[in-house]
């Protein structure tokens, strides 16, 4: 398989990955989804990186970046509540 048709193909199943996630996170059906969907954005900023020289990479990197940034907050609430349920704080969770 050339390098290109693999760039595609990784692009297209991290795309699916994000899309699944979302669709779980709208569902409320698991407490993984935002954790998988904040996974799958930092695996398409990598695989943007060598290509950031091409224009329309950077604003597609940034608004990656700042989904991550803006969905950082609540992914540590969901681990700080994990957490205290594990401990056996379920008043505090």
């Amino acid at each position: 398989m050339a390098f290109v048709d693999s760039f595609v193909a990784q692009i297209v199943a991290v795309e699916v990955a994000l899309y699944h996630a979302h669709a779980r996170m709208n569902a409320k059906t698991d407490s993984e989804a935002l954790h998988d969907l904040r996974i799958n954005l930092r695996r398409i900023r990598s695989l943007l990186r060598p290509l950031r020289e091409i224009e329309g990479i950077t604003p597609l990197n940034e608004a990656a970046a700042e989904v991550g940034r803006l969905t950082t907050p609540e992914r540590d609430l969901e681990v700080l509540i994990e957490e205290l349920e594990a401990q056996g704080f379920t008043k505090q969770a």
